[in-house]
């Protein structure tokens, strides 16, 4: 169900309020929430030269493209030149 299309319209030059309403419920839904709010990826944990935790990092950078993608295909295509100058993270 998370692959269905959202019901909503893309974001506008009018109609920010009610898609970043939405654009929240559908990420929370998604569980992907945390990845915009949290700000950045978890620090390398390193033991003797190594990353140990490289897993939760590879997982978290997934979640992070799969946030970006949702909010950028639900942004009109002549409003997108701003969105991803600056990093989610």
């Amino acid at each position: 169900m998370a692959d269905a299309k959202p019901k909503f319209s893309k974001l506008s030059n009018d109609n920010y309020a009610n898609w970043k309403f939405r654009m929240e419920l559908l990420l929370r839904k998604q569980g992907l929430w945390k990845r915009v709010i949290e700000g950045c990826c978890p620090p390398a944990k390193v033991d003797r030269g190594v990353v140990i935790n490289q897993t939760e990092i590879d997982d978290w950078e997934s979640q992070d493209d799969e946030a970006r993608g949702t909010i950028g295909l639900l942004v009109m295509d002549g409003d997108k030149t701003f969105c991803f100058i600056h990093p989610i993270i």
